[in-house]
């Protein structure tokens, strides 16, 4: 393995706001990554940043040893980072094989990329919602849609955002199954989540922002035993879970 994004003293300022404060950090190819820490901690403004939502500051964003820090997001998703969102982002009054096949056109021709949508749809078993309009589906469907597209887009990266929010544990095992199995694709998954349950079942690796900082990386384990973690985040009673 080696580094396959890299975040090199990266500042982000708002005004007169800081939301990500000197972060620095190396993305392993082939690791699952969690990223946690206190609502308002920066953890979806890293992800803007390195999808190119925003410009960093100050600092340099690295794929494959290429910087992206100045890219659009349409040009850093075709180098090969693609995403999910917190609120699920399609077009309510496409189909759910018109929306995933949109995602695949992005490197398919058109012929392929319906292909590649009817693939992705029979994977997250939506075959039978394929002609389904996106604003009926349930929450549920909403977010296996949201990753379906973001795999569409065959990314070497993808952030994936609060992609099990709202879900019970039930809902969540199928999806967290897949995304476990991405690093054997060649896609290395970098996951934003509040669930600790989840975060500990996935990652092999786990780093903690605070106000901007980062504030932990290392396993699972060794980080919840952190004290800055356990005071900004996690509680004793969480910790010791």
């Amino acid at each position: 393995m080696g580094s396959v994004l890299t975040l090199d003293h990266v500042t982000k300022d708002f005004g007169g706001l800081r939301a990500v404060d000197d972060v620095s950090l190396e993305i392993e190819s082939g690791q699952i990554l969690g990223v946690i820490g206190p609502n308002g901690a920066g953890k979806s403004t890293v992800f803007n940043l390195i999808c190119g939502v925003y410009h960093p500051t100050n600092g340099r964003i690295f794929f494959d040893g290429k910087s992206i820090e100045r890219l659009t997001p349409d040009q850093v998703c075709k180098r090969g980072i693609g995403r999910t969102f917190q609120l699920s982002e399609m077009f309510k009054s496409f189909t759910t094989h018109e929306c995933v096949t949109l995602a695949a056109s992005l490197h398919l021709p058109m012929k392929e990329a319906k292909k590649r949508a009817e693939d992705l749809l029979e994977r997250f078993g939506l075959s039978n919602k394929a002609r389904w309009r996106c604003g009926s589906l349930t929450p549920v469907d909403m977010k296996l849609i949201e990753l379906s597209k973001a795999l569409a887009t065959q990314p070497k990266v993808i952030l994936l955002d609060e992609v099990m929010s709202g879900l019970t544990h039930v809902e969540a095992e199928p999806v967290l199954q897949q995304i476990k199995k991405l690093p054997e694709e060649g896609v290395t998954p970098v996951i934003v989540e509040h669930g600790m349950h989840i975060i500990k079942a996935a990652c092999e690796r786990v780093v903690v922002l605070n106000f901007g900082h980062l504030i932990a990386d290392g396993g699972c384990d060794e980080v919840m035993r952190n004290k800055d973690v356990i005071d900004s985040y996690l509680g004793v009673e969480i910790a010791s879970a």
